[in-house]
């Protein structure tokens, strides 16, 4: 897939002109002094962007950024403004040029933020989301976005796989382009989908089985093995005959287990349990020995060993979801485990390809972020491009 670069239009034309660049900077936030900053260790998303904001700045365009934060639900949130964000871009960026904060991302103040600009200058515009507009991809809202805009960059791939206005009905009113971000994931996932090395592992996890079963069916063919965890894995663990205790399944798939290939799926071998998610009666068994009180929280060691021997075999290794209730420190142990065993294997041209939101969180808190060959900045978006589905904010980007 090959996708419309902003760096193939003349820099020199670029001086000048308004650029309405999408970004993702929906990143956690912390307390301070009665308000709020971005958590310094959760702003790898912001400096992913940060390539292609300079990139702009610096050819003179004047550079309006867009982005969603939480789900306001069309309401102003105090907690969920942009600000903190700015700020901390401003950090990343090194500049002594303070970041423009509009008030708003549509309408007179914000149109008045944006034209009071100058060459270079850095906009950031107020959360899409406070507007019900974004989420609809309603076309008013689109329009009022693209006012006083002269191109749009779509520079993040989280987002992508909605139909929301500043993703899909945007495309629609101004020349459109991908940013370095978007460019740098769509080549490394297109890679994973058209020529993947082998051994190749596919780790992945989630709450509810229906919303992986598409992904698992795409990748049977191109992997040589797919290990399920979370809650997921209890649902097929029920399938196939296993006790799980009070964990809930999901019902109405059963015939998944006969799909062809399925024998590359590989399900936990032991799981840590306890009564509540407080960690009553924490204990670690083997699957078969789940009593009817216990939920199953997190898989449990030896089905990390299983993994990470596995792993060391594999040429490329995809991970997209924590293995266990990750929320909960007790229940993310072995999963940061894991993090730790697949960083230590490094080198050998192995390639380690991480993603989604809390599966990034995980090997952040376990400190191998930076031994990881890429780490997605999309969850979903990720896992809706690796099943073959056409992402919204991808399709009009396209070079036919």
């Amino acid at each position: 897939m090959q996708l419309r670069d902003i760096r193939s239009v003349p820099k020199d034309s670029l001086r000048g002109k308004t650029i309405l660049v999408r970004v993702d900077f929906n990143v956690p936030l912390r307390k301070l002094n009665g308000g709020y900053e971005v958590d310094p260790h959760g702003d790898w998303r912001i400096r992913r962007s940060v390539d292609t904001i300079e990139y702009l700045s610096k050819a003179g365009a004047r550079v309006a950024l867009a982005s969603h934060a939480g789900r306001p639900g069309g309401t102003v949130h105090e907690e969920l403004r942009m600000t903190p964000m700015a700020r901390r871009l401003e950090a990343l960026l090194g500049s002594k040029k303070k970041i423009i904060v509009a008030s708003d991302c549509v309408g007179g103040e914000a149109e008045r933020a944006v034209a009071g600009a100058g060459e270079g200058d850095i906009i950031m515009l107020e959360n899409l989301r406070f507007h019900v507009g974004e989420e609809a991809n309603d076309a008013a809202f689109a329009r009022a976005l693209a006012k006083g805009k002269d191109l749009f960059v779509n520079d993040q791939l989280g987002t992508s796989h909605r139909a929301h206005a500043s993703v899909s009905a945007i495309t629609g009113l101004l020349p459109s382009y991908a940013g370095i971000l978007l460019i740098d994931e769509v080549e490394h996932l297109s890679d994973v989908l058209d020529a993947p090395p082998h051994p190749f592992v596919f780790i992945m996890a989630g709450a509810k089985l229906e919303t992986k079963l598409p992904l698992v069916k795409s990748m049977l063919p191109r992997v040589d093995s797919i290990y399920i965890g979370g809650a997921a894995a209890n649902t097929l663990l029920s399938y196939m005959g296993k006790p799980v205790g009070k964990s809930k399944v999901s019902l109405g798939h059963e015939a998944v287990v006969r799909e062809p290939g399925w024998e590359k799926v590989k399900l936990p071998i032991d799981a840590v349990v306890a009564k509540d998610a407080s960690g009553t009666g924490v204990r670690t068994c083997k699957v078969e020995d789940v009593r009817p009180d216990e939920y199953i929280y997190d898989v449990g060691p030896r089905t990390v060993e299983m993994i990470a021997k596995d792993a060391e075999a594999a040429q490329l290794i995809v991970w997209n979801g924590p293995l266990g209730y990750f929320e909960v420190p007790l229940f993310a142990k072995n999963s940061e485990a894991l993090a730790r065993k697949l960083a230590a294997l490094g080198g050998n041209a192995r390639q380690i390809v991480i993603g989604g939101g809390d599966t990034e969180d995980l090997v952040e808190s376990a400190g191998v972020r930076e031994k990881m060959s890429f780490v997605s900045t999309g969850g979903g978006a990720m896992l809706a491009f690796l099943s073959g589905e056409q992402l919204p904010g991808l399709m009009p980007l396209i070079i036919s």
